[in-house]
């Protein structure tokens, strides 16, 4: 194992044809990977055994474990995943995103340029992304409006990221296609917290931030894919927990000098907005009515929302069970 020696690991469910699309941008790299471990969640593996196959004879590439075990949740499979990675830095891919040509290339050299810079390595780099829809078009309103969102647009600063915890809880890093130090992700764990619901993508990079800086690219290096059931998309999910899990991580682990930081505020409040929905429709209501009276959803106060949400609260609280 070399100081930039590379696991990729990619989970997949049913998705053979994406697979092979995303199989085929880690094998076109410049620089190509150390080894690729597929989890196959799927529901036969054996519709994938082929395309794996088939892809690692075409690029006469040897270096791939396919892992078929089932792991019954992508967050499980994560898990395994970063578990069985044995190479100096991860790199997390979902089965329907695709790296460009020089994703590796550039991400390692700007860990080699933070680490001269600054005499420290980084836990956790990433650049911008590219946003695709289901077809593979590009999509460059919602590539603009995904990057200035999660402040990798062209008008944000690149040292957002030398504060790891900022960077991770506005979300400046993203869900996949970063590189990530390998014991770092062993240490921090992708889904051993039983509190943190479907927010494994926020909770993630929030306690590695806990270990180490972040560094930050102004340079893409991935397509992100907006397909029927991807989280982008929010579809596909029985309940989705996602804000309200975040929301209490948040409140539940931040210093209050951090929580008073005009970014951390912002997000709080975003966040809020949706929680007390997904704590109502899973008839939590002593949390709804606790985020829905925090002072970051009363500043909704003069807002339609506001009063929409607290009827919704209302009427679900009388047509279910009285819950935690």
């Amino acid at each position: 194992m070399t100081s930039s020696s590379i696991s990729v690991v990619i989970p997949t469910r049913n998705r053979p044809a994406l697979l092979a699309e995303t199989l085929t941008s880690v094998l076109n790299q410049t620089r190509l990977p150390d080894e690729i471990i597929i989890g196959d969640d799927s529901d036969d593996p054996q519709t994938t055994v082929p395309v794996v196959s088939r892809m690692m004879d075409l690029h006469r590439y040897p270096n791939v474990r396919h892992l078929t075990a089932r792991a019954g949740t992508q967050a499980a499979n994560v898990e395994r995943l970063y578990a069985s990675a044995v190479h100096r830095w991860i790199c997390l891919l979902h089965d329907d995103d695709l790296l460009l040509p020089t994703a590796f290339e550039i991400l390692l050299r700007a860990a080699e340029d933070y680490r001269t810079r600054t005499g420290v390595q980084p836990i956790l780099v990433y650049g911008k992304q590219i946003v695709v829809d289901d077809d593979g078009r590009e999509n460059p309103g919602a590539t603009d409006g995904l990057n200035t969102f999660y402040h990798r647009g062209p008008t944000q600063r690149e040292d957002l990221a030398s504060n790891a915890m900022l960077a991770a809880i506005v979300q400046q890093a993203p869900n996949d296609a970063y590189l990530v130090d390998r014991a770092a992700a062993v240490a921090t764990g992708y889904n051993r917290d039983p509190d943190i619901g479907q927010a494994c993508d926020f909770a993630f990079p929030f306690r590695l931030s806990k270990l180490g800086p972040f560094c930050y690219v102004p340079q893409t290096v991935a397509f992100y894919r907006l397909t029927v059931h991807s989280v982008g998309r929010g579809q596909g999910l029985v309940f989705d927990d996602t804000a309200l899990k975040c929301y209490q991580l948040l409140k539940r682990e931040l210093p209050a000098p951090m929580l008073a930081q005009p970014l951390v505020q912002n997000v709080l409040r975003d966040k809020a907005r949706i929680a007390v929905e997904q704590a109502g429709q899973a008839g939590l209501f002593r949390a709804a009515w606790r985020i829905f009276f925090s002072h970051e959803h009363l500043v909704s106060l003069p807002t339609p929302g506001f009063w929409l949400r607290a009827l919704r609260l209302l009427r679900a609280a009388a047509t279910r069970p009285f819950a935690r």
